[in-house]
């Protein structure tokens, strides 16, 4: 069989190392984030690996390179979709022309204490990951994050008549809730194993974050 003309071969050789065929490519950016997001429920940023990704999202590890170029890139997306979730949560909830200024404070603590739960690795990410990064779009992420976050918790104290340090709360909640998920050794220590994972808990931890933080709520 008579080789291939230099030009169809220099064609191929470009479809396999860049992008990839048709079929690869009816899985979506999306789906791979979403696949990465379910896998950092079970493992660290750290041990997360194109082959892992690959694997969980039924791919070729190349396509994982084709859209995002690498790990870190793809984390980045994935934090960003995970806050992009909590961000819709919180603002139905500040928006709600039911709940009170403190009752909006307290279902605030509720969705971030919901969303370590739901992604128990998110926390981990974003030390790693957002906090000691020096890409441009990282570095965006964690201004966009930290100060819209900010804004929207001291308005919230200030509404609700709290005299809190809303600096030092935004700390706080962090750190506070993010051991309700990462310090579960510690809770099966102290409560049933069926209460540690009930939402019972969950729920009446956030409350006791909020009345420890914000004893002077109005409401």
């Amino acid at each position: 069989m008579p080789a291939k003309p230099p030009k169809a071969q220099s064609k191929e050789r470009r479809r396999r190392k860049g992008r990839p065929g048709k079929t690869d490519v009816s899985v979506g950016k999306e789906a791979i984030i979403e696949a990465t997001r379910i896998l950092l429920r079970t493992l660290p940023p750290a041990k997360v690996t194109r082959t892992a990704v690959a694997q969980a999202a039924g791919i070729d590890p190349g396509l994982v390179r084709y859209y995002f170029g690498d790990i870190t890139s793809l984390l980045t997306d994935v934090a960003e979709t995970v806050a992009a979730t909590m961000r819709g949560k919180l603002e139905i909830s500040a928006q709600s022309t039911e709940l009170s200024p403190g009752e909006k404070l307290r279902q605030r603590v509720r969705i971030l204490l919901e969303t370590f739960v739901e992604n128990p690795h998110f926390h981990e990410l974003f030390v790693e990951l957002i906090l000691y990064r020096d890409r441009d779009n990282v570095k965006a992420l964690r201004r966009s994050i930290t100060q819209r976050s900010h804004t929207e918790l001291e308005k919230l104290l200030r509404d609700a008549g709290s005299k809190a340090d809303s600096r030092f709360a935004y700390i706080a909640l962090f750190g506070i809730l993010e051991f309700f998920v990462t310090g579960r050794p510690v809770l099966e220590e102290l409560y049933p194993t069926h209460v540690v994972g009930s939402k019972r808990l969950q729920n009446d931890y956030a409350d006791f974050v909020s009345d420890l933080l914000f004893r002077d709520l109005k409401s």
